[in-house]
């Protein structure tokens, strides 16, 4: 049985863990504020930042979701459980060889979004 103490699954909390986990919860608070850079911007930030930031989280929601139910659909439950790189597997499966590269280029891009909102939201803190 599982205490608040214990680490869920069987997971150890040495002090890796710990901090890992406070950088990735730090890290997110910090993101979160990025949308009063991007407001600073905007023309009507009272009518146009909700809409964009619930119809955005919704889009996200929903491909998320789906991309799960796609995931579970064509894998086991064990090869889900077990890889690291699900969507890889995915993309292995239902395209081949060449739907791993296909995969690993989405992620690229992925993170290639992530980074170049960084790079928008603290446009005005570089010299130029």
């Amino acid at each position: 049985m599982l205490s608040p103490y214990t680490p869920a699954y069987g997971l150890s909390m040495d002090g890796i863990s710990a901090m890992y986990a406070f950088f990735s919860s730090y890290q997110m608070g910090q993101e979160s504020a990025n949308e009063q850079f991007v407001a600073g911007e905007m023309r009507n930030p009272n009518k146009h930042l909700p809409m964009a930031l619930h119809s955005s989280m919704s889009i996200v929601l929903l491909l998320f979701v789906l991309a799960n139910c796609a995931y579970f659909v064509v894998l086991s439950p064990e090869i889900v459980a077990s890889s690291n790189t699900v969507a890889l597997d995915f993309g292995r499966v239902v395209i081949g060889k060449f739907g791993a590269v296909v995969f690993s280029t989405l992620v690229a891009v992925s993170c290639f979004g992530a980074l170049s909102n960084s790079f928008f939201t603290s446009e005005s803190h570089i010299p130029f």
